[in-house]
């Protein structure tokens, strides 16, 4: 395939890519590292309490977000925080949908980056 436009509209796609990638390292990275940590912590926790009821909990919540879509689990997410229930006290701290960098903003960076993570 061409990679220099667009079908359609003259749009250069290498630029459009390369204009892309560091919002999207942010999520990739951001999102390994707190899976592996999250992960971490909960099979250890997990292994501690073998057979207790703590455990099967722990292993039906594995189960639950590992066989969740993600895609519909950011759709909901979404949903959640940008809607009625944005200003409310559990989701006043959500900025509005978007990217902020992190050179610019460190915090609203992060905020931006929380939920989709």
């Amino acid at each position: 395939g061409d990679l220099t436009s667009f079908v359609n509209r003259g749009w250069k796609v290498v630029p459009a890519v390369m204009d892309s990638i560091p919002v999207t390292l942010s999520l990739v990275f951001g999102a390994a590292i707190l899976w592996v940590v999250v992960s971490i912590a909960i099979g250890i926790v997990a292994a501690a309490t073998r057979d207790s009821w703590l455990d099967k909990l722990l292993m039906a919540l594995g189960l639950l977000g590992i066989s969740m879509p993600v895609y519909w689990l950011g759709e909901v997410m979404n949903l959640i925080t940008q809607s009625r229930y944005h200003d409310s006290w559990a989701f006043s701290w959500v900025p509005p949908l978007g990217y902020k960098n992190f050179s610019d903003d460190p915090k609203g960076w992060f905020l931006t980056l929380v939920i989709p993570w």
